[in-house]
Formats: C-alpha cells, sequence, structure tokens
C-alpha cells in the first residue's frame, strides 16, 4: 500500500482501528499473481494480504470488487477483471472462484484471487443470470423467458457443459440448481400466479404455485447430499415453504409464515452447512434467521436497510444485503451468536477522494 493510501483510511471514520490494524498486520504491498485472459484484451488483477470478507460484482464498474477485512471492519477494494469485456459475475468463497458471463455470450471460470479465466462455454448469453447450488460444484445460467439454460457441473476442478431445454410452461423468471444438478424454474403463469417446477436431465414436475415468488434455494445436506430438499418463500401470502422429497412424492411443509414475523420477503438464502435459513423482509424486522434443525427459536434482527439480496460471503452464514454500485452497503452476520447487520462505507471515487 502507498503512502498515499494512508490519508484517505484515515479520512474514513467507518474504518476502525481494528481495521488499520489488520492492514497493516497483512503488509503494505500489492502482488499481482495472474493475468487473466478477458474476452476483449488482458489486464492484471492485483491482490492486497490480509482478511477477505467476500467479493461483489460492481454493474457500473463492470468488475468484481473485492471486501477487504472482517465483518464490521470491512472495505470494498477497487474492482478487479474490470473493463475486460465481463457483463456479471458470481462468488463461491467456499472453494475460491468466480464465474463470469461475457458480453459476447461466453461464460469463464476463475480462480480467486487472481486467477486467469478460462472459457468453459460459449452457449451462454451476455443477460444470463448465474445461480450456484449449495456446495458450488454446480452452476446454472438462464435468461428470464428463455426457452433453454445451461447446466455446469463439476466445479471448479473439472466443469463439465450441458444445455437444458426448458419445459414450455409459462415465462422463465427464476431459477435455482442443486449440487446434483436439479434445477428449480419458476413459470409466470396467464393467470399471475407462479408456477414452480422441479427439473432433471430426464423429467419435470410441479412443485407448487405461489402468488409471489420471493426466492427459493436448495438445502445442503452432507448427512443425505442425495435427498433434494428446497425452501420456498411465496412473497404475497408472507409463507416460507420446505419442499422436501423432489425426486419422489414432493412434500410442503409451512417453515414460517406473519405469525413468526414474515412480512413482504424480498429474498432468502441457506447457510454453508444447511442449517439455517436467512429470510429479508421489506417490512417489520428486516431480517429473520430459522434454524431449520429446530433445535433454537428464530432470531430476528433490524436493519435501516432495502435488503434486496442476500450474497454470501465468508463464513457459513454471512451475506451481503446491497451492492457496492448503490452506495453504503450492509452485511448481515449470521455467524454471530446473536446475528447482526453491519456497515460497509460506499464506494469513493478517485475525484472524490481529492476533493476531500
Amino acid at each position: 500500500m502507498s503512502n498515499e493510501a494512508f490519508p484517505d483510511i484515515l479520512r474514513n471514520p467507518a474504518v476502525s482501528i481494528a481495521a488499520m490494524l489488520l492492514i497493516l498486520a497483512g503488509g503494505c504491498g500489492t502482488t499481482p499473481t495472474g493475468v487473466p485472459v478477458s474476452p476483449s484484451g488482458s489486464a492484471s488483477v492485483g491482490v492486497t494480504a490480509g482478511p477477505m470478507l467476500g467479493y461483489a460484482w460492481d454493474s457500473t464498474a463492470s468488475g468484481l470488487r473485492p471486501i477487504y477485512g472482517v465483518p464490521g471492519a470491512a472495505e470494498f477494494g477497487s474492482p478487479q477483471y474490470a473493463g475486460m469485456g465481463y457483463s456479471n459475475a458470481s462468488v463461491c468463497m467456499q472453494k475460491s472462484y468466480a464465474l463470469f458471463t461475457g458480453t459476447k455470450g461466453q461464460t469463464f471460470l476463475a480462480q480467486l484471487p487472481a486467477g486467469t479465466p478460462v472459457t468453459i462455454t460459449a452457449q451462454s448469453g451476455a443477460k444470463e443470470q448465474i445461480a450456484l447450488s449449495p456446495s458450488c460444484s454446480a452452476a446454472l445460467l438462464y435468461a428470464q423467458d428463455s426457452a433453454g439454460a445451461v447446466l455446469i457441473t463439476g466445479l471448479p476442478a473439472a466443469p463439465q457443459v450441458q444445455t437444458m431445454e426448458l419445459p414450455s410452461s409459462g415465462s422463465l423468471t427464476a431459477a435455482a440448481v442443486s449440487d446434483a444438478g436439479m434445477v428449480l424454474a419458476a413459470f409466470g403463469q396467464p393467470g399471475g400466479e407462479i408456477a414452480i417446477d422441479v427439473l432433471s436431465s430426464k423429467s419435470y414436475s410441479t412443485v407448487t404455485n405461489v402468488a409471489t415468488l420471493a426466492g427459493m434455494t436448495f438445502i445442503a445436506s452432507a448427512a443425505a447430499p442425495q435427498n433434494e430438499s428446497a425452501v420456498i418463500a411465496d412473497g404475497s401470502k408472507g409463507t416460507v415453504w420446505l419442499a422436501s422429497n423432489l425426486t419422489s412424492a414432493v412434500s410442503l411443509q409451512p417453515i414460517a409464515g406473519t405469525e413468526q414475523g414474515v412480512s413482504q420477503p424480498s429474498a432468502i438464502a441457506a447457510s454453508a452447512d444447511g442449517r439455517w435459513l436467512t429470510i429479508a423482509n421489506l417490512r417489520g424486522t428486516s431480517l429473520m434467521r430459522i434454524d431449520l434443525t429446530g433445535q433454537t427459536s428464530i432470531t430476528q434482527t433490524a436493519c435501516r436497510c432495502a435488503a434486496a439480496n442476500l450474497r454470501p460471503l465468508s463464513g457459513n452464514s454471512t451475506f451481503l444485503l446491497s451492492d457496492p454500485s448503490s452506495g453504503p452497503a450492509w452485511v448481515f452476520n449470521g455467524d454471530a451468536v446473536t446475528p447482526r447487520t453491519l456497515f460497509i462505507p460506499g464506494v469513493r471515487s478517485v475525484t472524490q477522494g481529492a476533493a476531500q
């Protein structure tokens, strides 16, 4: 880190003494460890030593911003892989890799913190969304209203790519994928409801219908990985369901509803070990943590934020609630004994820094 960087840190009241000590302990140098190959050119990616909370895709910079530090003492770094023709990215902190979609329809895989992106498919599109499975061994690339999707298994060491033809049961709005490559797909219906279908390589069937989809995710199960289970949230009805036995006779069980504090849910996410479920609400108490084993009671955490996303960060149940391009960001630390929300200062431009 250069001497000129220290005044910027000291001017930022959100960076604590603990954060400064972490930065000093990590060293003052940056070490480029890879030269990524982009669809439109090449660039260097610098790596700063020290604790890493995670990454966030910055749509305004078209790059991946590292989040340095720990919950409660973190800051966004300069965008990596920016200006290289990428349109989106999704990061797996468990296995330290990122998937990028290119503006020309390619998909790239890069080992983090600064690996060289490798093309793994040219079959996707520039507007594809990326869904990762609970352990990040599988990914699904899909676009809304599309008739097909791209399934990638064997991540990250030996990716295998296959195309999936989606049933013509409506307009695709969202999707999720399991570690085994099973897919949950949400299709808008003419009457306004959303049909949730489960798809495999051989067949598909309807799991349930919801009035408004507020999120769906597969649940990791280390004890029985072959038993696929997922959680589905109905935003209009304020109900969250556990869908079990997806490979046979589907069982639907309510996990939480308005009586437990669910109020216009906007997103849901499961912990890496499959024990905890986090629900983001637009009304009432902002965030809820539910123990899917039933051993502890529901916790509720307030946040002066609009939690539109729950993107996994380092840890078992820690999530980024907002994007760096939207200003100051918030983190939900569900790994703490008492879950809490934490603040990350917004990204400052070079012009802003020079003006102070």
